[in-house]
């Protein structure tokens, strides 16, 4: 789904005028301050916005982040040193492309190769591709910004792979609408929040997107964090900055450790689809497939993951079920 349909739904499906109101698009933050009873942020489209606390779910390049660190450092409690730094060894040109009428609509096709992966799927309008390559070196530059003749490059380095059984990747990017080549960004937040400051999301935890987990970890994060909110709330309207910061260290050790798992998962099948070495050829092309299907997999990842995922825990109501029941943690 493009960020701009998303971004779409969010805002049109909110309760009522009075929350879209509440939604201030365009507007970054400039700057975090902290008041005595609360927070004063600075936007960069001018004014500022107050509020009891600021939850930082802006992306890799985490502007809130940073402005969580300078102000432990300012309060002589600083720990950015005690972070690891966050490190890109691969890149993907991710992208849309028109839908081509011999592709087959609904499969998930997925392709392989020395340092090189590719993956793809189809709707009756659009094709959603994702096309993986390994960098010649690890880099911790989170700006990159590729050039055309860096895209034009990596394009070529792909012109003789295959995507789907009948879809080559020239014939792909004929029909493109848009493409963008960026570093994959691999790292885990050791602090998560600091005041009333606390991050959720790619803020923290940074995942290739191999195994499509980055945003439903993130959504797991902001469910779990609303719910230790609502909590703290339900008996006190108006919290301490110590009282938040118990709620949010709770969060931070529960989420921390979920994210390591699925971090280190990501980490293993971007290595794997990609041969990094001869036992992930091995093991991703011989042992896997000989001992369990794609089926089988993707239903035993959805069993353990999916299954026994955050919810949030102070909405009534009936709740939908499939074949997987839901379990209360």
């Amino acid at each position: 789904m493009a960020q701009s349909k998303f971004r779409a739904i969010i805002i049109g499906g909110g309760p009522g005028e009075d929350t879209k109101s509440k939604i201030r698009t365009g507007a970054g933050i400039k700057d975090i301050e902290a008041t005595k009873n609360g927070v004063r942020v600075h936007l960069t489209s001018g004014g500022f916005v107050d509020g009891s606390i600021v939850i930082g779910a802006d992306g890799v390049h985490s502007r809130t982040r940073d402005i969580m660190q300078r102000l432990a450092e300012e309060a002589g409690e600083g720990f950015s040193g005690e972070e690891e730094p966050i490190v890109s060894n691969y890149q993907i040109l991710y992208g849309r492309a028109k839908y081509v009428p011999k592709v087959e609509i609904g499969n998930f096709f997925e392709a392989h190769g020395t340092y090189r992966s590719s993956q793809i799927s189809a709707d009756k309008d659009r094709m959603h591709f994702g096309i993986y390559r390994k960098l010649t070196c690890p880099t911790t530059d989170l700006r990159k910004e590729y050039s055309k003749d860096e895209v034009a490059e990596f394009v070529e380095a792909f012109s003789d792979v295959m995507v789907m059984p009948n879809l080559s990747f020239p014939e792909l990017y004929e029909n493109c609408e848009w493409i963008r080549l960026v570093n994959q960004h691999e790292g885990l937040m050791k602090h998560w929040y600091y005041g009333r400051v606390v991050l959720a999301g790619d803020s923290c935890a940074q995942m290739t997107a191999a195994v499509g987990l980055g945003v439903n970890n993130g959504i797991q994060s902001a469910v779990l964090l609303v719910n230790k909110i609502q909590k703290v709330l339900s008996n006190d309207p108006k919290p301490d900055t110590e009282t938040l910061e118990r709620a949010f260290e709770e969060y931070q050790n529960t989420r921390r450790e979920e994210s390591r798992v699925i971090c280190d998962i990501a980490a293993k099948a971007i290595r794997v689809n990609t041969w990094d070495s001869y036992m992930s050829w091995f093991l991703g092309d011989v042992i896997f497939p000989w001992m369990v299907s794609d089926e089988k997999l993707m239903a035993k990842a959805g069993y353990e993951l999916v299954r026994g995922a955050h919810k949030f825990d102070f909405i009534e109501g009936d709740l939908k079920s499939g074949k997987i029941p839901w379990v209360t943690l």
